[in-house]
């Protein structure tokens, strides 16, 4: 997600990147759950800001990777990896 409502303004991950100040107080009022997701019709409107390729996530993931993720966790603990 490439854009948040902060305080009823339109933030830009892709901006915020540029600038370490202004990133890390974003990132100081993502932890105050001062961001919002910009779509009026949101079931999680919480959005939380994170540093890489894709900087706004929102919480409860991507549930089209659950079921795939699910089944690489039984795989490698069935063959007892990382014990």
């Amino acid at each position: 997600m490439e854009k948040a409502l902060l305080d009823g303004q339109v933030v830009y991950a892709s901006q915020i990147a540029k600038n370490y100040m202004t990133e890390k107080n974003i990132r100081l009022l993502s932890r105050e759950k001062k961001l919002r997701c910009t779509d009026p019709g949101c079931k999680k409107p919480l959005v939380r800001y994170c540093h890489g390729e894709v900087n706004f996530w929102r919480p409860g993931g991507n549930t089209n990777f659950r079921p795939l993720m699910r089944e690489i966790y039984f795989c490698f603990t069935l063959r007892k990896f990382g014990k």
